[in-house]
């Protein structure tokens, strides 16, 4: 499992490097617009839920070191070529093809995990790699706005590339038991399974693109331009709860646990609203930071509670199919706002959507659940 966790660690630093240097590439040197910015974000995932239908049977086929090994190479290869991109279409391209990559490895590496842990323990490993994830994901943006004054863009892309091929290395040996053949539920019945913490997922996930995607150029516009603090803070607080925060926080109700998550991730993005300032994006970079560190696991618990394993994988996927879609639409819908009303607007838009998706899980906080959470 350990070269699971470390190829996770290394691909999603490596995306992670691009997550500030991407808008600063469109908005700079391109001279794109708010829209643009979102296109560029958002096309990525587009392309990965265009390719996720061919992904899951060919996890389930081909080994999957040369799967994990074949994605991070093509996402190093999309983000490589970003260091050359003179053009939106240029930068959409390579997006498209890193977004092939994240399908390949992104499904490969969720469906490895459950075959490397079977039963009570699946739930658990499911969670185990989200520290690994979001360490390189969290680091990745700081490490880039730390760096980007002194070696430039082109530079931070190489280092991505560096990092995905890195991963495609560490991914070579991992070596998972045969699949056992398992009843396949109707796609219908898992969507309807997954369908309210699937919504709340969705809500979250602007919320997070709103912070990632966008807080660089907010910070320019307000004339503070380095957010290297804001992402330093975040990450501190995800990693810090993911880690020293599982025993205490698997204590509580999972549904009561995603509410919270909501509105503390709303919270902040109002405070960039009302406050873009360095020390509002701080404490943004706080409540935004506890809410995404708690979410997903949390609404991971209501998903799987009481689900037959047969039927855990296709509810799952249905619910990760959430997260795509948020990821998909979120970025140009947010970038629309941005060109339509500014940064005020764009995190005043994200913090109600966050907040609105507590609303349907409210009716869950009334209900006891035995289960810790596995944060």
């Amino acid at each position: 499992m350990w070269r699971l966790h470390l190829a996770a660690f290394a691909y999603f630093l490596g995306v992670g490097l691009g997550v500030p240097t991407l808008p600063r590439l469109v908005a700079g040197p391109l001279h794109g617009s708010g829209v643009a910015v979102g296109w560029a974000v958002g096309v990525l995932s587009i392309a990965a839920v265009a390719a996720r239908p061919l992904a899951a049977p060919a996890a389930r086929r081909w080994p999957a070191s040369g799967l994990l090994a074949v994605g991070a190479l093509a996402a190093g290869a999309g983000l490589l070529g970003l260091a050359w991109a003179d053009s939106l279409a240029a930068v959409l391209a390579c997006r498209v093809v890193a977004g092939v990559g994240e399908a390949l490895f992104f499904v490969t590496a969720t469906s490895a995990v459950f075959r490397l842990a079977a039963g009570a323990a699946a739930r658990r490993a499911q969670q185990d790699p989200s520290v690994a994830v979001y360490a390189g994901l969290l680091l990745g943006p700081v490490a880039a706005e730390a760096l980007r004054p002194a070696v430039g863009l082109d530079a931070i892309w190489v280092l991505a590339a560096a990092a995905c091929a890195a991963a495609s290395v560490a991914a070579a040996g991992v070596r998972l038991p045969p699949e056992a053949p398992t009843p396949r539920e109707r796609f219908a019945g898992a969507v309807r399974a997954a369908a309210v913490p699937g919504l709340a997922l969705a809500a979250a996930t602007w919320g997070t693109i709103a912070f990632q995607a966008f807080l660089a150029l907010a910070a320019e516009h307000e004339g503070h331009g380095d957010v290297t603090v804001p992402f330093v803070l975040f990450a501190a607080v995800v990693i810090g709860a993911r880690t020293l925060g599982r025993r205490a926080l698997g204590d509580a109700p999972p549904a009561r646990l995603a509410v919270a998550a909501s509105l503390s991730a709303g919270a902040g993005l109002a405070v960039v609203a009302w406050s873009p300032t360095a020390v509002g994006m701080a404490v943004a970079a706080i409540l935004v930071g506890a809410g995404e560190a708690i979410v997903y696991p949390a609404l991971v618990a209501l998903v799987v509670d009481g689900l037959a394993e047969e039927r855990r994988t296709s509810t799952l996927a249905a619910f990760t199919g959430f997260l795509d879609a948020a990821l998909a639409t979120g970025a140009p819908a947010l970038g629309l706002v941005l060109e339509l009303g500014g940064f005020g607007a764009l995190y005043a838009v994200a913090a109600l959507i966050c907040a609105a998706g507590a609303v349907p899980l409210l009716p869950m906080t009334r209900t006891t659940r035995s289960d810790p959470v596995a944060v």
